[in-house]
């Protein structure tokens, strides 16, 4: 099994992430892997783990696609200035600094009625906003405050999900930050087309193609088009 010295978890909360099977899937892969093609990648659980030559992260949807590309290409502190500016523009809660006594929230109950409103500003915002780095980080922070810390565009593509119960807390910083490291410490590349055509060409009997499809049968977070 050829895996990365420490397993950790996408920073997203992606349906279907294999972060918890990840124990029960790598042993079934090869001991060596030149170029190893996470057909799906969603959140990346599984190409992020494999101390592959080469990750290909493959999915079609380009929004996910590009948030993971800004995170490879920003620096990790550039990064998180952005995201707490972010934060400190809206208004919306820092309990890794202030605790839930400050926004009169228990961990119970979430912190969501504070963040409601600042959340649905910074939504409408980003939603009207053009596409640069600032997009991403502000979709980044956007999944952070939202349900579930999940993803979910409208028809129109537009971010159409509520306002959640977390923030940017310290566990939420600290996967972001061991992502952001693995990805800028490995040869890792992107990709948005169609699972029918990807170029399989320069793979070699080394290589492994991880096939592990969205479930677009079932009502998953991303399936949904609500207004």
């Amino acid at each position: 099994m050829y895996v990365q010295t420490k397993l950790i978890q996408s920073p997203l909360n992606y349906t279907g992430g294999k972060y918890k099977l990840l124990e029960q899937i790598l042993p079934h892969f090869p001991d060596e892997i030149d170029t190893f093609v996470d057909l799906f990648c969603g959140g990346c659980n599984v190409g992020i783990n494999i101390d592959a030559e080469k990750v290909i992260f493959n999915d079609n949807n380009p929004k996910l696609l590009y948030l993971h590309k800004t995170f490879k290409s920003l620096e990790k502190s550039v990064t998180l200035d952005m995201i707490n500016d972010i934060i400190e523009q809206y208004g919306l809660s820092r309990s890794i600094e202030n605790g839930y006594d400050f926004y009169n929230c228990n961990s119970s109950a979430g912190l969501g009625e504070y963040n409601r409103k600042p959340f649905m500003k910074l939504r409408d915002d980003f939603n009207k906003k053009g596409f640069d780095y600032g997009y991403y980080i502000m979709l980044y922070v956007l999944i952070v405050y939202a349900f579930n810390n999940q993803i979910r565009f409208n028809s129109k593509g537009e971010f159409n999900l509520p306002v959640g119960k977390r923030d940017f807390n310290e566990k939420m910083q600290a996967k972001l930050c061991d992502f952001i490291d693995r990805l800028q410490d490995g040869e890792y590349t992107f990709s948005c087309v169609d699972f029918n055509d990807i170029d399989f060409s320069d793979l070699t009997q080394n290589s492994l193609v991880y096939c592990d499809p969205p479930y677009l049968i079932t009502c998953a977070t991303y399936n949904g088009s609500e207004k």
